[in-house]
């Protein structure tokens, strides 16, 4: 991620976001992997894909951080 502060635009339709209480990362075969963002029911035993985002293996390391930062 850049060292200094960059401009992120919010579109007003994203603003709150969707509800989601887990996540996994999807290995596929080339650079890219999938973040899903999942809603899971404990009492279903089976979780919905809400969002699903392709990113660089690469931002994986990053990403780790930045969750462990806010823990």
């Amino acid at each position: 991620m850049p060292s200094r502060p960059t401009r992120i635009i919010l579109p007003p339709s994203f603003a709150l976001g969707l509800y989601t209480n887990a996540f996994r990362v999807v290995d596929t075969a080339g650079e890219h992997c999938f973040l899903e963002f999942l809603v899971y029911s404990k009492t279903e035993n089976q979780a919905q894909v809400v969002g699903r985002v392709s990113v660089d293996k690469g931002l994986l390391p990053t990403l780790r951080d930045a969750i462990t930062e806010v823990l």
